[in-house]
């Protein structure tokens, strides 16, 4: 889940041509209205407008979805990062990053076919 177009697209893509089925979303409600679905894993920034990368997490957690969740920032801070930590997010990703990198967190949760990019 990303806010930014641009960006939201770009992850589609990459994901797509390694053979993943992508559900794009570009804010944490839509995402919450999807995760009914089986997912292999949630990609979301952190900073997005109404409820930001933080807050969505915390919600799936209440809801009982323990699927992992792949956070990317372009400004993480140690007070972030442990609060996600304490929510169960163990992969953080440093905006701008390489195609590489952003696969390599994906395919490490993934070993289904389908994928929330958010």
């Amino acid at each position: 889940m990303d806010d930014e177009p641009v960006l939201r697209r770009l992850c589609e893509r990459l994901l797509a041509s390694v053979g993943y089925e992508v559900t794009s979303v570009s804010s944490a409600q839509e995402a919450l209205e999807v995760l009914g679905e089986p997912f292999c894993v949630i990609v979301t920034d952190l900073q997005m407008p109404a409820m930001d990368g933080l807050a969505f997490v915390g919600e799936i957690r209440r809801r009982g979805i323990k699927m992992p969740v792949v956070v990317m920032s372009g400004c993480f801070n140690e007070g972030s990062q442990a609060d996600l930590g304490r929510l169960g997010v163990t992969m953080f990703l440093d905006k701008p990053f390489n195609r590489k990198d952003f696969l390599s967190a994906v395919t490490r949760f993934c070993s289904c076919r389908a994928i929330v990019a958010k």
